[in-house]
């Protein structure tokens, strides 16, 4: 073999290695910098203002609610923007949130999640009131409390019960659970208003981020923008 071979098959090697240690490096770092282009929800450059996951993740939900037959939405894109613009701008209060989301359907909600998710927070799904209480006991065992927690008031899972919402709220306050519930529903009692010890209640997305918004601001003593 001849030096001229040698020093080919050397080349070789190394680039290949080199390609290798990048994977391996891309794999390794594959959980930070998938979360840092999760929370990356809006950025500007020139000027100009451009809108990622987060922007994306609200349309998609508005656009689900505006086509639900039975109970359809409205969101004006000027609340739209608003809710999109506040949350850009108080996201410090979202990193690192932990919110609990109670839903027999939580598939439903996978756009809010998603939105939630984008500006940092982090979002686990309990389908009962007994998954709820657990995954809350479970939660302070470890010193990570949940923050807020979301919760349909109708279910149909395991069985129908159209104020399991409702019932689940003094139980878990009887449990010593304080977090703030936000319910989030298909059709909210216009005439009922906010339910009796919850921090709010409305059917649409732009109107949920900025609750989670307010909820989050005020456990961690600040005033929101």
């Amino acid at each position: 073999m001849t030096g001229d071979e040698i020093a080919h098959i050397i080349r070789a090697t190394a680039g290949f290695l080199w390609v290798l240690l990048a994977a391996f490096v891309v794999w390794l770092l594959r959980q930070p910098l998938m979360a840092a282009v999760a929370r990356l929800a809006s950025f500007e450059a020139f000027g100009v203002k451009f809108a990622l996951s987060g922007g994306a993740a609200l349309d998609a939900a508005i656009e689900l609610a505006q086509k639900n037959s039975a109970w359809p939405v409205e969101v004006p894109a000027a609340d739209r923007k608003a809710a999109l613009d506040r949350a850009s701008a108080n996201r410090s209060v979202f990193e690192g949130a932990e919110i609990l989301w109670v839903d027999d359907r939580p598939s439903n909600n996978r756009n809010e999640a998603r939105m939630l998710r984008s500006f940092g927070a982090l979002v686990t799904f309990a389908a009962t009131t007994e998954e709820a209480v657990h995954a809350l006991q479970a939660a302070a065992e470890q010193h990570q409390p949940f923050d807020v927690i979301l919760s349909d008031i109708s279910r149909e899972l395991p069985a129908p019960d159209p104020t399991a919402g409702l019932t689940m709220l003094p139980r878990l306050r009887e449990a010593g659970f304080q977090q703030p519930v936000i319910y989030y529903v298909g059709r909210p009692n216009a005439d009922g208003g906010v339910p009796a010890g919850a921090f709010g209640v409305t059917n649409r997305p732009d109107q949920l981020l900025q609750l989670v918004i307010d909820a989050l601001s005020r456990l961690r003593g600040r005033a929101a923008r």
